[in-house]
């Protein structure tokens, strides 16, 4: 729709005009026309211009040429049309030379013809290309605010944008996943990396080819337009030009879709805030006991749909992924979060539904919450079922965000959601004891903690060393010095109920292997494993032992 140098040489005052240049873009936009009454006029021109000149100030004051080409050529200048046959008989050869050099083209137009006629055309041409996009800018601008305020969705922008400029279009969230989209086809689309970043009056945007499965012998061009919110993106507008290439006008609607989808967004995003925080609320008083009555707890979990008279258990994940965000205050890293978030609530109830459970799945202060419904077929194999459940949870956000690491506590104990504040605290000791003792990336389940719960609940750590016995000092030195595996031995000894076969299975050596180090251990420091009282000492040193090490 733009005004271009072809069009403007193909206006019939300019038949008689000769172009006396070769290498010269054609289709450059046309935005203004000059007069150009001195050499220097470069320091005042805009771009995109036509100069008309009759070369009398050049060559009275002897203008270096090939400077003034060059200066026309960085401002972009589309046109030099000249006036020969009043103070030139013809176009100096060294400014053709330049000008092909710049790619700047000179026309020659007649004595006869008057500036004021090719401005008079010219100016007449770019107003009437302006009218045109103010009109359709107005029309379609209109059209897309009404589709915003009736609030009919994106799908019906989306619906309506396609039907504007002929092409299939979609719009992706930020995992390419389809959400919304003009044609079907979309489901059945294969496209090519990014090829090339390009922009059109500050609309960036990618463009690739694109294959329907329908028709794979014909590739389009794939147009991807990111749209961002707080400074990311959340989704991509795409475009398939498959019934004819954007245009100027089309360009024109993109800008207004393109700013409707990102109120659209924002508007979604405090909507969502808004559900998120009212369900944060609730999650909160109710692992806190704060709710003032049953009555008020009902109500506030009807609004969620949330079922009261069910019995729950409660499972909570930490993720170290969260620590890594510097400033929750902060808008970008909000919305960084909010991303996590999606990931992992959208992992979550993806593993519920593979294990046909039902659970309630929130957060709280970036922990993950879920009250998973215990049906009376469970009861008997809770157990099972839980540790299975988070095994499977844990591998599958590792899959989804690899560079997390998640922890996950919870207890067998289960009750309706107005008991849960005593769960909680249990839950809250499997989280915290069970990354203590067993590290990243494990589940703990509060009720086969045993004596851990006592080591770990709160007992400074220094004051927790000295019931190490010494003699397990003694042996964990003599592992850095020589290179051995004492205190391992010592520990799958114990957790193999003090069985020699059963030990040396679990660390892959012989038996006689086993009982030489048994009888190194013993030569070391003398422990009889005949005393009972010995026993249970040095099994509980071994886990302080164990937390001790995790703490570091």
């Amino acid at each position: 729709m733009a005004l271009t140098l072809k069009n403007v040489l193909d206006f019939e005052i300019l038949q008689e005009s000769r172009t006396l240049t070769k290498n010269h873009n054609l289709d450059i936009e046309i935005k203004s026309i000059n007069v150009m009454e001195a050499p220097d006029i470069s320091n005042w021109l805009e771009g995109y211009e036509i100069l008309l000149t009759n070369l009398y100030a050049v060559t009275v004051e002897g203008t270096n040429v090939s400077k003034l080409i060059r200066d026309l050529s960085k401002k972009n200048v589309a046109a030099l049309f000249i006036k020969t046959k009043r103070f030139i008989d013809e176009v100096p050869n060294d400014m053709l030379i330049e000008a092909e050099k710049y790619k700047l083209a000179i026309v020659e137009i007649p004595v006869s013809l008057k500036y004021s006629e090719i401005m008079y055309h010219v100016m007449m041409a770019i107003f009437g290309n302006q009218v045109v996009r103010l009109s359709h800018f107005k029309k379609v601008h209109n059209e897309i605010t009404r589709l915003s305020l009736k609030n009919l969705g994106k799908q019906s922008i989306v619906d309506v944008f396609s039907s504007i400029i002929h092409n299939p279009v979609a719009i992706y969230d930020n995992e390419f996943n389809c959400d919304f989209s003009s044609s079907k086809e979309f489901m059945n689309i294969y496209s090519s990396v990014f090829c090339e970043e390009l922009e059109y009056e500050e609309i960036y945007y990618y463009t690739q080819k694109a294959k329907f499965t329908s028709n794979p012998e014909i590739s389009y061009d794939h147009i991807i337009v990111p749209i961002k919110i707080f400074g990311h993106t959340k989704a991509y507008l795409a475009i398939v030009e498959k019934n004819n290439k954007l245009k100027e006008l089309d360009f024109i609607t993109l800008q207004i879709v393109i700013t409707v989808l990102k109120l659209e967004m924002t508007k979604d995003y405090a909507v969502s805030e808004a559900e998120k925080n009212f369900k944060e609320e609730l999650i909160e008083d109710i692992l806190l006991g704060n709710s003032t009555s049953q009555k008020s707890l009902a109500e506030r979990a009807k609004v969620l749909n949330w079922n009261l008279k069910s019995k729950y258990v409660l499972i909570m994940a930490d993720y170290s992924i969260f620590k890594s965000v510097a400033n929750i205050e902060n808008i970008s890293d909000k919305l960084l979060i909010d991303n996590y978030i999606k990931k992992i609530n959208y992992v979550i109830q993806s593993v519920l539904n593979q294990n046909n459970l039902i659970g309630i799945v929130g957060f709280n202060k970036e922990t993950s919450i879920i009250f998973l419904e215990v049906l009376p077929k469970m009861e008997n194999k809770l157990h099972l079922t839980l540790e299975k459940f988070c095994n499977s949870l844990i591998l599958k956000v590792k899959e989804a965000l690899t560079e997390t690491d998640v922890n996950i506590g919870y207890s067998s104990n289960y009750g309706m959601l107005s008991d849960m504040k005593t769960i909680y605290k249990y839950v809250q000791d499997a989280l915290k004891i069970g990354k203590d003792i067993y590290g990243s990336n494990t589940s703990c389940n509060f009720e086969t903690l045993g004596i851990y719960k006592l080591l770990c609940s709160g007992i400074d750590r220094g004051m927790l060393k000295e019931y190490v016995p010494k003699y397990l000092f003694q042996l964990e030195e003599y592992d850095k010095v020589n290179n051995t595996d004492l205190i391992k031995t010592l520990s799958y000894f114990f957790a193999n109920d003090c069985n020699a076969n059963k030990t040396s299975q679990s660390l892959f050596i012989h038996y006689k292997t086993f009982y030489y180090r048994l009888n190194k251990i013993h030569k070391l420091t003398g422990i009889d494993f005949g005393n009972s009282d010995v026993k249970l000492e040095l099994q509980i040193g071994l886990k302080i032992i164990q937390i001790l090490e995790n703490d570091k």
